[in-house]
């Protein structure tokens, strides 16, 4: 027999995307569908930008590419209701602003899987 551990999965991307834009805008479901194909496009489109800024300059990061990439990136997950992804883009590009370390790049690109 299995024990209940009343540990629940917290809810996908997509899912949480979906009840943000059911829950702030008036959109039909298929609406809300269509906003979630094109928001996970210009996230994996803004995902690529930052993973070619650091592969392609590791000895010479570009940071302002970086940065840039990282702004358009925090939009789009704002926009999608994804506040703690956000965050983490923002706190990328104030690195990159600043001209420091990014570290928190790895954590940013593991989002592509979670689509």
């Amino acid at each position: 027999m299995i024990e209940k551990t009343g540990y629940k999965e917290p809810p996908s991307l997509r899912c949480r995307m979906k009840e943000h834009l059911s829950c702030e805008y008036n959109l039909s479901r298929k609406q809300v569908e269509a906003m979630v194909e094109i928001g996970c496009n210009d996230i994996k489109k803004n995902l690529r930008k930052i993973a070619a800024c650091v592969e392609d300059n590791r000895s010479a990061l570009d940071y302002e590419v970086l940065r840039k990439a990282a702004h358009s990136l925090k939009g789009v997950l704002l926009n999608l209701g994804l506040k703690v992804e956000a965050e983490t883009a923002q706190k990328i590009e104030d690195a990159a602003q600043n001209g420091e370390k990014v570290d928190l790049v790895e954590k940013i690109l593991a989002l592509e899987n979670e689509l």
